[in-house]
């Protein structure tokens, strides 16, 4: 491709017809015209812009009337404006001619409504002397966009990390309540059976001192007697008493222990979950990383038969994508 220069302007021409000046000076002339017309439209739209600010709702039957434009041209014009509005000005506040001429019109309308972050990166670029066109300013929101979808996922997988933190944490408490009072309980069996046992030793102390007294007439008891038997029927229904606290504690430590083991085990259901959550993202990021747009476009492009796999794979990961958003 050959390159001609004349004041300042550039032609690029790759064709075999042999430019002579004249032409040239005509060519570069088109050019430094069209650049012009390009330049005088986006103040236009600039200018347009700021009109609908002072007139708002007054500005679509203004403009048909005064400038008789048509409804797309009223509509676009000043969405064309506002990205002029949105670039860098200069020092005394006055629009940056030098790097408003490296954007198209289509470019500024796509731009209209683009973050700062999108804004400064393309001002930043057409600075440096690249032609902002539509198809620049499509990949600069694309990439932000990604960015800005990357981020989210990020937030929402933080959030995600968190609230499963949050309910380990719950868990963890739960667990360390359920095992502290399920100690405090076994202690308190524990003296409920030291209590049992004792009665009943004291039970068998009585009965073997009874059996010990001197026989006496069939019509007669012996005093003694009558005290052990008072003493025994005492202890009998203490004995009662301790064995039902006993078996009132041993039910509540068996549901206690119940209670702890279904804790736990929705602890490991919920580490698992986690776990193959995490494996889960890492595998569908790796498959995104790995299998590009481009790549299955090329491959596309190269394997035509390859559609059918394609196509039977992209309704399997559909399918998936329904059960995740479930």
């Amino acid at each position: 491709m050959k390159m001609f220069y004349l004041n300042d302007a550039s032609i690029r021409y790759s064709g075999q017809v042999t430019l002579t000046p004249e032409i040239i000076s005509l060519a570069t002339r088109v050019q430094e015209l069209k650049s012009r017309i390009g330049l005088d439209l986006l103040k236009l739209c600039y200018t347009l812009y700021q009109i609908k600010q002072h007139l708002k709702d007054d500005y679509v039957p203004f403009c048909k009337e005064v400038f008789g434009f048509s409804e797309s041209q009223i509509y676009k014009y000043p969405r064309i404006g506002e990205g002029v509005s949105r670039l860098p000005r200069q020092d005394d506040n006055s629009l940056d001619v030098r790097i408003i001429e490296q954007f198209s019109s289509e470019a500024l309308l796509a731009l209209s409504k683009a973050d700062d972050n999108v804004i400064a990166e393309a001002a930043q670029r057409a600075g440096d002397g690249e032609k902002i066109t539509a198809s620049v300013a499509q990949d600069l929101l694309a990439v932000r966009n990604e960015l800005i979808d990357r981020e989210r996922d990020l937030a929402r997988e933080r959030a995600e990390k968190d609230e499963l933190k949050s309910q380990a944490l719950r868990k963890d408490e739960e667990v360390e309540r359920l095992t502290r009072a399920l100690n405090n309980t076994k202690a308190r069996l524990e003296e409920s059976e030291t209590e049992v046992i004792a009665l009943q030793q004291r039970q068998r102390e009585i009965i073997a001192n009874a059996n010990k007294q001197p026989l006496v007439a069939v019509t007669e008891k012996a005093p003694d007697t009558h005290e052990a038997e008072n003493l025994l029927d005492g202890l009998n229904s203490e004995i009662s008493r301790a064995q039902s606290r006993r078996e009132a504690v041993l039910a509540e430590v068996k549901k206690l222990e119940r209670d702890l083991a279904e804790v736990n085990g929705r602890m490991a259901t919920m580490k698992q979950a986690a776990t193959s959550l995490d494996a889960l993202k890492s595998d569908i990021d790796a498959i995104l990383a790995k299998y590009t747009d481009v790549l299955l476009i090329q491959i596309r492009a190269s394997i035509p038969q390859s559609k059918v796999v394609l196509d039977e794979y992209a309704d399997k990961l559909r399918d998936l994508a329904n059960h995740i958003s479930e």
